[in-house]
This record gives C-alpha cells, sequence and structure tokens, in this order.
C-alpha cells in the first residue's frame, strides 16, 4: 500500500491534473509551475542528501522527482514538456514502488529499524533485495540503459528548449532541475551504500537479516525489468 500511494496515485494525483488540464494554463501560468517544480525538486534533493531514516530518504526523493515533473510541465506544450512529464511520472511509478518495496523487505529484516547509522553489510544476507533496490537506484539516478535515463532527459530536454526558446528566468528551472538529477544521484548512492555495503555496524539488527520470503521475494524479481529501458518502460 506504502509502494503504490507514494511512488504512483496519491502523490502523482497533481501531475497527472496538471497534465490533463494543460489548456487551461496560459504560458504565464505554466512559467509559474516549471519554477515552483524547480525549486522543489532541488530544495528536496539537498533535504534528501542528510537524511538518516531509511524510509524519509525515499520520501523526500519523491518529492523531488514531483518537482522535476513539474519543470517538464512548465516547459510548455511545443518543448514537449507534456509528453515528458507523463513519461517521468510513468518511470518513477515503477522504479520508485521497487524502492519502496525493498526499503520495507529491509525494514522487516531489520525488526522495524530504520536508522541507516546502524545499517551495513545487508548484501550478502539480502542479494535479491540488494540487487533489485540497486537497479532501482540506477534508475532514479538516470544511468544510461534504465528508464530513468530516458524520462529524466527527456525532461532536461524540454526544459532546455524552454530556456533557449525564452532565454532570462527561463533558465532558473532547467539550471535547479540539473542541480537537483545530480543531487538525485548522489544521495540515492549513499543510501544504498549505509543499507548494503561494507560490513554490518549493529550485529544486533543485522544478524538474522534475510530476504523476504516467498511471493514477496518474487514481487520484487516481477518488478526488475521495470527499471530497464525497455518499450513498455519509456511511458511515452
Amino acid at each position: 500500500i506504502s509502494a503504490l500511494i507514494h511512488a504512483a496515485t496519491m502523490v502523482a494525483a497533481g501531475v497527472f491534473l496538471v497534465a490533463r488540464c494543460y489548456p487551461m494554463f496560459p504560458p504565464e501560468a505554466l512559467h509559474v509551475v516549471g519554477w515552483i517544480g524547480g525549486i522543489t525538486c532541488f530544495i528536496a534533493a539537498t533535504i534528501a542528501c542528510v537524511q538518516w531514516d531509511l524510509k524519509a530518504v525515499l520520501a523526500y526523493s519523491t518529492v523531488s522527482q514531483l518537482g522535476l515533473m513539474f519543470v517538464a510541465l512548465g516547459a510548455g506544450e511545443e518543448a514537449g514538456g507534456r509528453a515528458a512529464g507523463i513519461a517521468h511520472l510513468f518511470t518513477h511509478a515503477m522504479f520508485k514502488c521497487l524502492l519502496f518495496l525493498c526499503a520495507g523487505a529491509v525494514i522487516h529484516a531489520c525488526h522495524g529499524q530504520q536508522d541507516l547509522h546502524r545499517m551495513g553489510g545487508l548484501r550478502k544476507q539480502m542479494p535479491v533485495t540488494a540487487f533489485a533496490s540497486l537497479l532501482a537506484v540506477f534508475a532514479i539516478g538516470g544511468a544510461p540503459f534504465f528508464s530513468g535515463f530516458y524520462s529524466k532527459d527527456a525532461v532536461l530536454a524540454a526544459a532546455l528548449h524552454h530556456a533557449q526558446s525564452l532565454g532570462g528566468s527561463a533558465w532558473g528551472p532547467f539550471a535547479l532541475a540539473c542541480g537537483g538529477s545530480f543531487l538525485t544521484s548522489a544521495y540515492m548512492l549513499r543510501w544504498w551504500l549505509r543499507v548494503f555495503a561494507g560490513s554490518l555496524r549493529d550485529h544486533s539488527i543485522g544478524h538474522h537479516a534475510h530476504d523476504p520470503s516467498g511471493f514477496a521475494k518474487y514481487v520484487l524479481v516481477a518488478m526488475m525489468p521495470f527499471t530497464l529501458l525497455l518499450p513498455f518502460t519509456v511511458g511515452d
């Protein structure tokens, strides 16, 4: 339920609403949408960089990615902004859902513990979860051959086209989106390394950790292909 709400439905409703009501937004309103999206993307990314709660990092990451979608929508139809925003909405739903499912598996395995200070080395006890979350981290970071690479490139291309066409303050959302995208790669890689890399930092919460059993593990495996750049993941 958490993965569904925080990745694809409730939090993304505003993006879908703006996209559906696009004809109602004059260029001036879209300019404001782009700026609000850029500011949200960057500030949320900076907050995620200093979070030590396992799920708080993902939560602020979601806020940042929603801001990125609004940057695309603010670029306008001619720049390809609406298509790029919806594409990133689609790809984000896939890899963020997988990240939340992996986070739930880790929290369950660590008896409810969510402090990144106390985690580490779980890749040995939870190899499937570690690999699945690594694929999702590559996707949200925009690594080549992953779904996020396509959608984030489309968002930044739309924002760049808009900035080159109008100039002036139109460069602001593009610059903020670039900064937020760079920070996304940094804090998500930090998140994965703190949870899965290195050695156990707290033996009391990690020595009994294991991958989810039965159907729950197969759900993680089933979600893995949706992090890749495939015809059914581009969302266009």
